[in-house]
């Protein structure tokens, strides 16, 4: 399968498309993998966000799947989809934004003078799928302390990293597009 084939280019699609009409969080989709930024010209432009191309032939997008940015409600569930099957990923999040190209993809999140935070490794599956969520804010107030603690009127970046053993750059690794979420009462 290209880079470039209709099939992943409809699949990616669809799975944007479903992504967004359930949840209701206002997200800012960032650092995709645009021509340029791929290490190893994986990066060719399709319209549908993502990171670089992975060795499934799509591009690894994180975006939310269900719930708001409401920090008392706490429902956000964010979903990472189009990644290599039965493979580890992680995501994290940090108080700022870069665009720099690192392993197979490109590196979305910094630290914001806050630092970077990470959620537990979790394992594709055999559909390729990573979610993390709901309870982020319960989470990240549990295990960040203070400084990583998301509150109401934060603003944070969230990305996913996952392993990508037969990646078509060769590092073993590759990341999501990024997201911005502020994240309110």
């Amino acid at each position: 399968m290209t880079y470039s084939s209709l099939p992943s280019i409809l699949l990616a699609t669809l799975f944007a498309v479903a992504l967004a009409p359930r949840a209701t969080a206002q997200v800012d989709y960032y650092c995709e993998c645009l021509q340029g930024l791929g290490p190893c010209g994986n990066d060719q432009p399709t319209g549908i966000p993502g990171g670089c191309f992975n060795s499934t032939g799509f591009k690894g997008f994180l975006g939310p799947n269900q719930g708001s940015n409401s920090v008392a409600a706490d429902d956000l569930l964010l979903v990472a989809a189009n990644l290599p099957p039965n493979q580890f990923g992680l995501v994290f999040m940090g108080g700022g934004r870069t665009q720099v190209p690192f392993g197979d993809g490109v590196l979305c999140i910094a630290t914001g003078g806050i630092g970077i935070f990470r959620f537990p490794v979790r394992d594709s599956g055999p559909w390729g799928v990573i979610e993390e969520g709901p309870g982020l804010v319960a989470y990240s107030v549990a295990n960040f302390g203070a400084a990583g603690a998301v509150t109401a009127g934060d603003s944070w970046h969230f990305q996913l990293a996952y392993r990508d053993p037969a990646g078509p750059c060769g590092s073993g690794f590759n990341f999501t597009n990024g997201i911005g979420i502020t994240f309110t009462p």
